[in-house]
């Protein structure tokens, strides 16, 4: 009989009378903006454009947009939440954004839902991120639900999304 490592380690400490436990794992996801963002109100649309690499601004005026993060398969919680950006503009800007961190339930009520707010100063033609990390708030895990609303200035792009989250 074949007993795979995790099999025998599980059954070696049930008879040596321990409980067994799983050990959670650290990982993470990221993907395009386009995937997972979109204009908050339709009044933003005719400034945004989703290509297939990021979310951009490209009017003439802010526009806000809105971003959610599919859970982790299993995730017990995120440790980590991420916002990428480019600044395609000639001249420096901020981007502000905030992390919520919840969801609605079927029921129509709301776990958490908790505000992050932050912001990120990005020169021209610069890279730049904003990240929240539970540590930071001093707890070790938020929500498995990402989600977030920027406001984007004109010639700035959303390009990639993440999150590095925990299982079982």
């Amino acid at each position: 009989m074949y007993f795979r490592p995790a099999t025998l380690s599980a059954a070696a400490a049930l008879a040596l009378g321990f409980a067994y436990a799983p050990q959670a794992n650290a990982l993470s996801m990221a993907a395009n903006a386009t995937a997972f963002c979109q204009s908050a109100l339709p009044v933003f649309d005719g400034n945004v454009r989703k290509r297939p690499l990021a979310v951009t601004n490209e009017g003439t005026s802010n526009a806000f947009i809105s971003c959610s993060i599919p859970k982790g398969p299993d995730s017990t919680g995120n440790t980590l939440v991420a916002l990428y950006f480019v600044n395609r503009s000639a001249a420096a800007v901020t981007v502000n954004c905030t992390f919520v961190d919840g969801y609605v339930s079927e029921l129509g009520g709301s776990t958490y839902p908790d505000y992050y707010p932050d912001s990120k100063t990005i020169n021209a033609g610069g890279l730049g991120a904003i990240l929240w990390s539970a540590n930071n708030y001093q707890m070790t895990k938020f929500s498995s639900y990402a989600n977030f609303s920027c406001n984007l200035p004109v010639g700035v792009e959303i390009a990639t999304v993440g999150a590095s989250y925990t299982n079982l």
